[in-house]
């Protein structure tokens, strides 16, 4: 005797059928098992007995210890139907008195008599006894009956929608439904299909297909994966609460929905360089990440794809671009040997990039204008891309070391961090100068150059402006010389080598490389001690020694660490 299934909730009904006659058959160590039995009408004259086997469900005490071919807590009876005949009704044997629950797990046998030939077998579950209450799930199998055969009838159940659930995906997303917290700017919320009793439906049998949409129009962009009912939610605005609306339809082709909200939490991007290169990885923090705090995700890893990794920046869609020295995996050693991984939305872990940019010359420096357009520094040039970035793409516009800047001992030679402002006005640190362009720059427009003093021995890697409204403000720089370990302060409108810059310290500076402004807080990365620094506001700086709010060790699990580039979204 062969068994089929019966896909009910989050566990099958395990049934088997034989068209052999008799009687009763005998259960685990020769215990008689009750028998129900009926005659259904069908077209045919000449009959065969069809025999299922029904293995109920344990109790909700042991929900934990269910095996899958057990039936949902909540099933109370189960029709059977021949050629849409009179259904027989089989009511679960073993129920608690007064509850939906099973006591001890039971088995029931049910002897059909089906006409010989094509026949269609109906099977209805339902949560109350009779044949009565929710229906939790129904299938209408055909089937050819055969006589003298052992029949084995293929059923399996598809689950009647009932409810809908909202599920957070770690790492990101975090909760307790129907309220989560997103961290970044992309994560994953799945979708659980649910009977009226709360039993989550799974394959075998049809899983209902749920879309997700936003309540409000712009308020989030949602794009499904390639896993059923799951989808990467984008919201628009840090700190809103966005709803969402799940809705799908049951076997009636009734609409069922459910709301949940999602408020997104700005993510901070850290570049573990690494000591020596050993495991390099991007940490992603909560930007509200308190001292002791761990990485909520890492990039890292075999597949990853992370070979000298520098700095970094996120699409307002989610994507992570990463400036790599290389080799890539495969590659060799050369003056084009660099390249910008790309990762998904929400990517963490062992993961491999969606693709990369190859064929590089040093890539350094990333940033995103407001368009959407990439910037990256390269040995000889600042290349910009347009949106979508993706592999293969080539560069439409650049500003090259070559221009006629202001002042022409611009040290084009070492150029590493750039920055695009609110008002696109782009900003390039060199070893020892920032120089900028104004919006609406040209390839031949000639950049403003700010320069400090002969003989400083600036090594200059990090560059931002504290505007972020679209009006130009004072321009900070990361001064990595051991010797100096500050930030330097220049004003709106600094050029020229006249301009002396305010030097702020910090007892925490140990070699600052990378440096981000979000429009509130300054982060700063120091390579030298392995942590990042985080000031609430640019009025720390307004005496030149600050002391910063929080400070975060990088790198826990990943190596050794040498924070580089830094980022948030």
């Amino acid at each position: 005797m062969r068994g089929a299934a019966l896909a009910i909730g989050s566990t099958i009904v395990a049934f088997a059928a034989t068209s052999c006659g008799g009687g009763g058959s005998s259960g685990t160590a020769g215990i008689p098992l009750p028998v129900a039995s009926a005659t259904t009408p069908g077209p045919a004259t000449k009959d065969a007995q069809v025999r299922f086997v029904i293995t109920w469900p344990t109790g909700a005490a042991s929900n934990a210890a269910r095996r899958r071919e057990y039936l949902s807590n909540s099933t109370a009876s189960i029709t059977i139907a021949v050629n849409s005949g009179t259904p027989l009704v089989v009511n679960n044997p073993n129920l608690a008195p007064g509850t939906k629950s099973a006591g001890t797990q039971a088995t029931t046998v049910v002897n059909v008599d089906a006409p010989i030939g094509d026949d269609t077998f109906t099977v209805d579950d339902f949560d109350a006894t009779g044949g009565t209450g929710n229906l939790l799930a129904a299938n209408s199998i055909p089937f050819d009956v055969v006589i003298d055969t052992a029949n084995t009838v293929p059923i399996t159940l598809n689950g009647n929608l009932g409810k809908i659930a909202c599920a957070p995906i770690a790492p990101f997303v975090s909760g307790t439904a129907p309220t989560f917290t997103l961290v970044g700017p992309a994560g994953q919320i799945a979708l659980m299909p649910e009977d009226a009793d709360g039993n989550i439906i799974v394959a075998p049998g049809v899983v209902p297909t749920l879309t997700l949409a936003s309540a409000t129009s712009g308020a989030a962009t949602i794009t499904s994966t390639s896993t059923a009912n799951q989808y990467v939610v984008n919201p628009t605005t840090v700190g809103t609460a966005t709803a969402l609306t799940a809705s799908g339809t049951n076997l009636a082709g009734t609409a069922v929905t459910s709301t949940c909200t999602i408020t997104r939490e700005e993510a901070l991007y850290v570049v573990n360089h690494s000591i020596q290169g050993t495991n390099p990885a991007i940490d992603i923090y909560p930007a509200s990440a308190a001292t002791s705090a761990t990485p909520i995700a890492t990039i890292a890893g075999s597949r990853a794809d992370v070979n000298q990794p520098q700095y970094i920046a996120v699409a307002n869609t989610g994507q992570v671009y990463v400036s790599n020295q290389g080799p890539q995996p495969g590659a060799t050693y050369g003056p084009t040997q660099g390249y910008i991984a790309i990762y998904a939305p929400a990517a963490s872990g062992n993961v491999a990039p969606t693709g990369t940019i190859s064929g590089l010359r040093q890539p350094t420096g990333l940033s995103f204008d407001p368009k959407g357009d990439l910037f990256s520094t390269t040995a000889y040039s600042i290349d910009e891309y347009a949106p979508p970035v993706k592999p293969g793409a080539t560069r439409f516009d650049y500003l090259g070391y070559g221009l006629p800047y202001t002042v022409p001992d611009s040290g084009e030679s070492e150029c590493y961090a750039n920055y695009v402002d609110a008002n696109s006005e782009v900003y390039l640190a060199c070893s020892n100068e920032i120089e900028y362009w104004a919006a609406g720059w040209t390839p031949t427009t000639a950049g403003t150059a700010v320069e400090f003093p002969e003989g400083a021995d600036v090594s200059l890697v990090g560059v931002t402006a504290s505007s972020t409204t679209g009006t130009p403000g004072s321009i900070y720089a990361t001064l990595s010389d051991n010797n100096l370990n500050s930030i330097a302060e220049f004003q709106a409108g600094a050029s020229g080598d006249t301009t002396v810059p305010t030097l702020i310290k910090s007892t925490g500076f140990s070699q600052p490389f990378g440096l981000w402004f979000d429009g509130t807080a300054f982060y700063v990365t120091n390579f030298g001690n392995g942590t990042v620094e985080i000031f609430s506001s640019a009025t720390l700086f307004a005496t030149g020694v600050a002391s910063a709010t929080l400070t975060l060790p990088v790198g826990p699990g990943t190596g050794a660490a040498a924070p580089y580039g830094v980022t948030t979204e």
